[in-house]
C-alpha cells in the first residue's frame, strides 16, 4: 500500500499548475526570443517583388534578431 502525504498531493498541484502556465505562455502567448546569428535575407522572390524563400547571409558578421519561441512539450 502507498502512503500519500499532503506534501506530495500539493507538489502534484504544483506541478500541474506549472505545467498549465508553461502552456499557456510558450504555446498559446507565443513569445519571441533574441538570438545572435547571420542575419536573413530574401534568396527568392515572387511576383509583385514578395520574398518567397529566406535565407542566412553567412557573409555578414552576426547580429542579434528575433526568432521563434521554444514550444513547451504537451503529454
Amino acid at each position: 500500500m502507498v502512503n500519500v502525504t499532503k506534501s506530495d498531493t500539493a507538489q502534484e498541484r504544483d506541478k500541474s499548475s506549472a505545467n498549465d502556465f508553461g502552456k499557456i505562455f510558450f504555446n498559446v502567448i507565443n513569445p519571441q526570443c533574441l538570438k545572435e546569428d547571420f542575419p536573413i535575407v530574401c534568396t527568392k522572390y515572387g511576383w509583385f517583388g514578395i520574398c518567397i524563400q529566406y535565407g542566412q547571409d553567412t557573409t555578414q558578421p552576426k547580429v542579434w534578431q528575433f526568432a521563434k519561441g521554444p514550444k513547451f512539450p504537451t503529454r
